[in-house]
């Protein structure tokens, strides 16, 4: 867990020379009252998470994401902010203005299997495939998804342009109240 002071003050920024954070450790990873910005993930491998990379789950608590990147310049790109193999939860927090770019590329914002977003916003993001439509220029979720007071909006890809529930595992859940999904691009017609 790191925790920022309670008036939100304290950035964090990669320069856009890396990643914000990268944590491969199965359990959470927790951040509160930050703001990150300027995270990139650059390679002609696969590339994940533009400011946060995590093989566990990444909870954010009043912390704004901003201006980050995934890119594969001959790979596929997933999470152009967030890339989590678990969850991601979010509350009170924002991310936006983020790029996942690759051969095909996936969660223009946020990458994950559970989604969980309460008084949250997902905006201005974009997924941008050269070989293969991209989806989700907003948020991808391969499972569970809650969705309480909460906005997706401004999101650009070629399929899907806010928010893909991918449905990859067979029991999951999705729930959404309260919230706004709107003013989201998707360009296929597919």
């Amino acid at each position: 867990t790191i925790n920022g002071p309670a008036n939100g003050q304290l950035e964090v920024t990669a320069n856009l020379q890396s990643r914000v954070f990268t944590h491969t450790g199965s359990g959470a990873l927790t951040l509160q009252n930050l703001y990150l910005f300027e995270g990139k993930i650059d390679t002609t491998g696969v590339a994940e998470g533009g400011c946060i990379y995590s093989l566990g789950a990444v909870a954010l608590i009043d912390t704004k994401v901003k201006y980050c990147r995934a890119y594969s310049s001959s790979d596929v790109a997933f999470g152009g902010a967030i890339y989590a193999a678990g969850s991601v939860g979010l509350n009170g927090s924002t991310i936006a203005v983020a790029t996942a770019n690759g051969s095909q590329a996936a969660g223009g914002a946020i990458f994950t299997r559970d989604f969980t977003a309460k008084y949250s916003e997902v905006a201005s993001s974009t997924a941008i495939s050269t070989d293969f439509p991209s989806s989700a220029g907003g948020v991808l979720a391969e499972g569970n998804v809650l969705i309480t007071h909460s906005t997706i909006f401004n999101n650009t890809a070629d399929q899907v342009g806010g928010l893909d529930i991918g449905g990859a595992y067979a029991n999951a859940r999705s729930v959404i109240l309260n919230s706004t999904i709107s003013n989201n691009t998707a360009y296929d017609s597919v």
